[in-house]
């Protein structure tokens, strides 16, 4: 059987990872980069064969039913990442301590960080109930600190000496796929730049600056741009 395992593009990478399998309970990562010299393939055939990756979706059902885990292989360029489920597997004694769980440590990709944690306060039905909270394990994509840091510096530091329209076209081409947490971040620096300005008395920048609908690709398509 095709087991499909390389991504074409970064942002296919992460939304493999984000939105297809840490949805399904593929908690457990490993990651690392094909060292120099060695042919890609070469690794994804020892790791396929070595995890026992490819397998049909009913066998994957059959063993998540019988308490054991299952394992998804996903390589873009030559970062290359394992994710388990819970169950007894292979991967637990061929990996041991180098095995991460994705709700304690971020999985990294690019300039992202990918976490899982709890849901926040659900919507209150009436104002005259309490919010009850929400216990479902949701997936988080940010920017990450590093990252987000520099990009605010630089922002902050511009955010005076540049046009409203400049700033609005540079904050437009940000790269970055607008995740729900991601959308807040640049909300905030958005936020912090039109208060610099205001306060020196310059022209806002306008909010159409911000891009808020996330595009979803076709990862495995040769396609698109390798690099983007």
């Amino acid at each position: 059987m095709e087991y499909k395992y390389e991504v074409t593009n970064l942002v296919g990478y992460l939304q493999r990872v984000a939105t297809h399998l840490l949805p399904k309970g593929y908690y457990f990562f490993v990651q690392g980069i094909v060292p120099e010299g060695k042919e890609p393939s070469a690794l994804d055939e020892k790791l396929l064969a070595k995890y026992e990756v490819v397998k049909t979706e009913g066998a994957r059902r059959w063993r998540k039913q019988q308490g054991l885990g299952n394992v998804q292989y996903v390589r873009f360029g030559k970062s290359w990442i394992l994710m388990a489920t819970h169950g007894d597997h292979p991967i637990r004694e061929g990996e041991g301590t180098n095995l991460k769980d994705v709700r304690r440590v971020p999985i990294r990709i690019g300039e992202y960080s990918v976490y899982v944690k709890r849901g926040n306060f659900l919507k209150k039905q009436s104002p005259d109930k309490s919010a009850k909270p929400d216990g479902k394990w949701r997936v988080r994509v940010l920017i990450a600190r590093e990252p987000y840091r520099e990009l605010c510096a630089y922002f902050l530091s511009i955010a005076c000496r540049r046009r409203a329209e400049t700033l609005s076209d540079e904050l437009f081409a940000l790269p970055y796929v607008p995740y729900a947490p991601v959308r807040k971040q640049l909300l905030k620096l958005f936020r912090l730049i039109n208060a610099k300005r205001q306060a020196a008395g310059f022209v806002k920048v306008p909010a159409t600056c911000l891009r808020f609908k996330r595009e979803i690709v076709r990862a495995f398509d040769v396609s698109y741009d390798r690099a983007a």
